[in-house]
């Protein structure tokens, strides 16, 4: 029996992963959190799920970046001052600036941070990669949908965001960190050895993907295999469905993606085994020759005795060059 939790916890997710899928669609779905409809048909969209969902991610991140007195207090003083006068966002932003400030004298104003998030859509990606410095690692961020450099003369801060981003291993947490418009790319340094795993934005407190060096994906899916315990459900349904992602749109190797969920071999992990079971169905619906063994492959995933199933690497030929982790530059894919 699924601890209640976790149940919310998976609907959360699926909420997330939603809005990540319709923020970045090509069709007319998409569109900023805060905006102003300009033809009557588009009056509906104030109330869709973007418009819901999104934001409700988004009121998540502050709270993750402020604390929670800071954010209750704020909305008490904000409640307080307004209660019987008309308000914007401005306005609620500059108080709840000031009451972070009561403790982090040099914060960043709020309304510059989250005007990156409301006001735009899509989302980013952050990429890691570590340093031949034991313990060092190196996080930069692009737009999902930017798989080449900026053009000549382009304004960086209509592809970049003020992204909080939380680092975390099995035996230290970092401060949190920021990558900005004006400084995209953040060092950073645990005290970890090389065959130790990092996680970047645990519990999906962040509104973006992570895109890992193939040695840290590995490392995730062998503790996965060892102790899946040891990462929250919210967590293990973000690394599996991001890994997925990114092996869908040829950022990283398919074969990591599989990688991710092998230990679902001996353990039922519902929440998980849903978004396997979505993903490897697209997979054999869209490329039914591109994977051997498709079939073999679904089955273990939706099958009640996962004990009895195994789950390999694909083959080496399904691998292609994984994307330069600074540059950005896409994979090419045969």
């Amino acid at each position: 029996m699924p601890e209640f939790v976790d149940i919310i916890d998976e609907q959360w997710m699926a909420n997330y992963f939603r809005v990540l899928i319709m923020d970045v669609s090509e069709d007319d779905n998409s569109h900023p959190v805060s905006h102003n409809p300009e033809d009557p048909n588009d009056f509906m969209k104030l109330f869709d799920i973007i418009t819901y969902q999104k934001a409700a991610i988004m009121v998540k991140m502050v709270h993750s970046i402020v604390g929670d007195d800071t954010l209750r207090n704020g909305l008490i003083r904000f409640m307080n001052r307004y209660q019987y006068r008309n308000a914007n966002s401005s306005q609620f932003w500059e108080i709840l600036t000031e009451e972070t400030r009561r403790t982090r004298s040099n914060f960043v104003d709020l309304e510059t941070i989250m005007d990156s998030w409301l006001h735009r859509t899509s989302y980013p990606i952050i990429q890691c990669h570590r340093t031949n410095e034991t313990g060092r690692f190196i996080l930069t961020q692009r737009a999902f949908e930017d798989q080449q450099p900026p053009a000549e003369g382009s304004n960086p801060t209509e592809s970049t965001w003020w992204i909080p981003i939380t680092v975390t291993s099995i035996s230290s947490d970092l401060p949190l960190l920021w990558s900005s418009p004006d400084e995209p790319t953040v060092s950073v340094s645990l005290p970890v050895d090389n065959k130790t795993w990092f996680l970047v934005n645990a519990q999906s407190t962040g509104y973006y993907r992570v895109e890992y060096d193939e040695e840290n994906w590995l490392l995730l899916a062998d503790q996965l295999i060892y102790d899946y315990t040891v990462f929250s459900v919210a967590t293990r349904m973000k690394l599996v469905d991001d890994a997925f992602h990114l092996a869908w749109t040829h950022v990283i190797p398919m074969r990591i993606a599989f990688r991710m969920i092998r230990y679902l071999r001996s353990v039922q992990d519902d929440q998980i085994r849903r978004i396997a079971v979505s993903y490897v169905t697209d997979i054999k619906k869209y490329f039914p020759s591109a994977i051997p063994d498709l079939d073999e492959y679904v089955s273990m995933i939706s099958s009640n005795a996962v004990k009895a199933a195994r789950l390999s690497d694909l083959p080496e030929e399904m691998a292609y060059q994984r994307p330069d982790v600074a540059s950005g530059h896409p994979a090419v894919v045969p």
